[in-house]
């Protein structure tokens, strides 16, 4: 079966929530979205699309893709995304990178970008990452017109980031519009 608009996805091991490290639960709440899986496995391809994304592909999605809800009568529901057997139809605007089996690309308008640590003498307020400055992890068509590619460092907008973890990396996901600079 296909969808006309949609990918068609299982979350990536089967599980919607990642909130287990070991032996230990990271959140118990269904409304915690850092615990929610964002990756999700193609199963099939939108009609007549001949795009990149392939089946067997990863996606890297929106959080509320897999997430399960308190409805207003205070019952569990799922997100509008669930299609069916634990398949969810994934829209192109859900969705930021894919993984092709040989390396993460970014989806249209999207990239991703490392946080840059600080030396542990530097430390501000708490945080351990320079503000605001990054390392292009996943760089996009639009932004290689401006050289910048993988590796280079980045400065972004302010409350652009959205912070995803992917095969152990911290990576924050934003648009190619919250690049605004880069470092020599």
């Amino acid at each position: 079966m296909k969808s006309p608009v949609g990918f068609i996805a299982r979350p990536e091991g089967g599980v919607r929530y990642k909130s287990k490290k070991g032996d230990f639960f990271t959140s118990a709440s269904i409304e915690d979205f850092k615990a929610t899986n964002r990756i999700a496995v193609v199963e099939e391809v939108p009609m007549r699309y001949d795009g990149p994304v392939k089946i067997g592909d990863k996606l890297l999605v929106h959080h509320n893709v897999f997430r399960f809800y308190n409805n207003t009568k205070r019952e569990k529901t799922s997100s509008s995304s669930l299609f069916r057997d634990g398949t969810f139809i994934i829209n192109q605007d859900q969705m930021y990178a894919w993984y092709d089996g040989e390396k993460w690309n970014a989806y249209d308008r999207f990239c991703l970008v490392k946080p840059i640590p600080l030396e542990e003498s530097d430390f501000i307020f708490g945080t351990k990452e320079q503000p605001l400055t990054g390392e292009m992890w996943v760089s996009n068509s639009y932004l290689e017109s401006y050289r910048i590619y993988e590796g280079t460092k980045v400065v972004f907008k302010p409350e652009s980031e959205v912070e995803y973890v992917i095969d152990a990396v911290k990576v924050y996901r934003m648009t190619q519009d919250s690049i605004v600079g880069i470092i020599q």
